[in-house]
């Protein structure tokens, strides 16, 4: 699935929607419960996208069937059985986003946030919102780290363009969906001591974009805070985000207590970098891991047919 959302800038969130609602791309699950999708789903995907950016709705085309759709597009590789990371990425887009990745990092070091919010503000005005996310943010983070630890940006720079990233993203955040008012409440918080915050926003996003009323709580959020907090939203979910294994382990006792106490009908989820493959001390209560995301996945939707069954 990264490779299919990084290849049509679609979000893995949306692909699982789509699953549920219309019969078009039904991948196969391997024994782990990756999905995985074939070369005509690709290309299925790719002619989807290229007519809902011309204005096009998914349910008219849903109508229209899967073969329908797949006739009517061009092909645009031959299959061998493996996708490249960067098929079907025009060289002038790639090109594009490796410049605005390099302008970011290289603004970092020499801490330039003129040029940071610059660079920002062509990506997002001329690429789909998760290409700039994921293929653009993400990466230039990533360069940034590594330029860090070759002591080229300095801990100052890479918290100027953490912090200007962040801004962005609470912005995204702000505009992903209008608020109706049965829409379901999420929380999204970042464990006590996690001062990290990009990854829980991106998932903030994810979620409001699909439908949740979101309240972002913040990093470093005491658990006593997050609980009330609980009380007085009463959310569907509650995402919590570590970077740092020596904090979620901190934490997790106390987070266990939390949720055994009063609040097991919530879907609870612990995501990031810091999370182990498996506690059973928090997955007895219910408690979703995610140590690694995919791409533009949207957490509540991989668990939402248990947060179905716990409220039912």
């Amino acid at each position: 699935m990264g490779t299919v959302t990084r290849l049509t800038g679609l979000s893995a969130g949306l692909l699982r929607i789509w699953e549920r609602r219309y019969d078009l791309v039904v991948p196969h699950r391997t024994e782990g419960g990756h999905r995985m999708y074939t070369q005509d789903d690709l290309q299925l995907l790719l002619h989807i996208k290229a007519q809902l950016d011309a204005g096009a709705s998914i349910g008219e085309l849903a109508q229209q069937g899967r073969q329908a759709l797949l006739e009517g597009a061009t092909p645009s590789a031959p299959s061998h059985g493996h996708v490249p990371s960067e098929l079907n990425v025009p060289p002038r887009v790639q090109s594009s986003i490796e410049r605005w990745r390099a302008a970011l990092a290289d603004a970092a070091e020499t801490m330039d946030v003129a040029a940071i919010e610059r660079a920002l503000d062509e990506a997002f005005a001329s690429l789909n919102t998760d290409v700039v996310i994921y293929q653009v943010l993400h990466q230039a983070t990533h360069e940034i780290g590594r330029r860090w630890a070759e002591r080229r940006v300095c801990v100052a720079g890479e918290h100027l363009a953490t912090a200007v990233f962040n801004r962005r993203l609470l912005l995204l955040n702000a505009h992903a969906r209008g608020i109706k008012p049965d829409s379901p409440k999420a929380l999204v918080a970042c464990l006590p001591d996690e001062l990290h915050a990009m990854g829980a926003l991106v998932q903030a996003w994810e979620l409001g974009r699909t439908g949740y009323d979101v309240t972002w709580l913040g990093a470093a959020l005491p658990l006593e805070a997050l609980e009330n907090a609980v009380t007085a939203v009463k959310p569907l979910a509650v995402y919590l985000s570590v970077t740092m294994p020596d904090l979620y382990q901190a934490a997790r006792e106390p987070l266990a207590a939390l949720v055994a106490k009063n609040h097991r009908h919530i879907c609870w989820l612990v995501g990031g970098h810091g999370v182990p493959a498996s506690d059973p001390l928090l997955q007895r209560l219910g408690v979703g891991l995610a140590p690694e995301l995919i791409e533009g996945e949207n957490p509540v939707v991989s668990y939402g047919d248990g947060v179905t069954e716990n409220q039912n």
